[in-house]
């Protein structure tokens, strides 16, 4: 997933904050259980159906699943369409172990 070894949460956070997305690309109700603070919903279901991101293609992007199985699927198509700065979070336990917390 990712290479990055000094990228945190914080990190994340931080460049969300200054435009960067955070997409949360599973089903909306695994998204309603818990999800990651300044994450959005785009479920992998929507990216395969053609439904992307109405954001400029540079945008910094990052994704995660609960696996890290439909991140990775989402990180191929989204670069695919023309999208550049894609970082694959993983699943859950791995954006945990960047130093997130659930929230509901």
């Amino acid at each position: 997933a990712v290479s990055d070894a000094k990228l945190t949460f914080v990190s994340v956070e931080s460049k969300v904050t200054s435009g960067a997305k955070l997409y949360d690309v599973r089903t909306a109700e695994e998204y309603g259980a818990g999800h990651f603070p300044g994450a959005i919903n785009w479920s992998l279901q929507d990216i395969e159906a053609g439904k992307l991101p109405d954001t400029p293609k540079d945008t910094v992007i990052f994704l995660y699943c609960r696996s890290g199985n439909r991140s990775a699927q989402a990180t191929e198509l989204l670069k695919k369409a023309g999208y550049s700065d894609i970082t694959d979070l993983g699943g859950l336990s791995d954006v945990e172990a960047l130093g997130a917390k659930l929230i509901k």
